[in-house]
């Protein structure tokens, strides 16, 4: 059976962030290659069943998928408003600076396709938050990238 259109742009998210490497590169906004600043990508979750601790690999990223509202479109067709949570994580005395940093590649990796491959018609982010703990003399820190992506299938057929 084929993978739905919400599945199908999670595994592209998934993937995407997973390239957030400092040896790969994105094109900025006048089409130059440039490096990401983080190696997140190399620890990429999806909505983990256990709680993050400081003794995790960071920087990482969690991606969660939320609510996603429908309208009625033309021609029998929904249109889905996909929410997205991109949790951002970091340790250390520099966490808020690290947040931030992958904080900015997950905006320029969304950025580089903003379709997920052709399966929605667009993307926006909504917000941007930041948080952090201290716990003597250690540091988690962490910020969250909401966006929402938008689809279209047919009227009550999550697949085309």
């Amino acid at each position: 059976m084929a993978d739905t259109k919400r599945q199908q742009i999670v595994a592209a998210l998934l993937t995407r962030m997973q390239g957030i490497r400092t040896n790969n590169t994105y094109l900025d906004s006048a089409g130059n290659p440039v490096s990401y600043e983080t190696d997140a990508g190399l620890n990429v979750q999806e909505w983990p069943a256990v709680e993050v601790s400081e003794d995790d690999e960071m920087p990482a990223i969690i991606v969660r998928d939320g609510a996603e509202p429908l309208e009625r479109g033309a021609n029998a067709a929904d249109v889905h408003f996909l929410s997205v949570g991109i949790e951002c994580l970091a340790k250390g005395t520099d966490a808020p600076t690290q947040v931030r940093k992958v904080m900015g590649d997950v905006l320029n990796a969304i950025r580089s396709d903003l379709t997920w491959g052709g399966v929605a018609i667009d993307t926006n982010p909504i917000t941007f938050d930041m948080g952090s703990v201290s716990q003597e003399n250690r540091r988690l820190g962490g910020g969250v990238v909401s966006i929402v992506v938008e689809f279209v299938t047919r009227h009550f057929n999550p697949i085309t």
